[in-house]
């Protein structure tokens, strides 16, 4: 391999892994942003469901937490689309780029 090749091999393994980086942070800060809204989420519906009612009148209260209960489970639910959305998004973003990259690799 002459030295001009070596250097166009050296400098798309360089932007590769500057890429990878990137990416890497991307997920990370998506995975932990929702994964933190998901836990807060949880340990509310947890407190929520921790209460084992005893008699009718404490199965009436609980019944009453049942509109938030629902809310709650709701709302970490929508944390995890939208973290699934937004891993899918960077996942087809790159899968596109590393494609776009191969093709303009092959013609050169």
């Amino acid at each position: 391999m002459d030295n001009e090749n070596k250097t166009m091999a050296s400098e798309i393994i360089a932007e590769q892994k500057n890429r990878l980086k990137v990416v890497i942070n991307e997920l990370e800060s998506t995975i932990d942003d929702f994964l933190e809204k998901v836990q807060f989420v949880l340990a509310q519906l947890i407190e929520l469901t921790e209460e084992n009612p005893k008699n009718v009148e404490e199965a009436c209260e609980f019944a009453n937490y049942q509109n938030e209960m629902n809310m709650f489970a709701h709302i970490a639910h929508d944390y995890v689309c939208r973290a699934q959305y937004g891993i899918e998004e960077i996942v087809t973003r790159e899968y596109r780029n590393r494609k776009e990259t191969l093709s303009i690799e092959e013609r050169l």
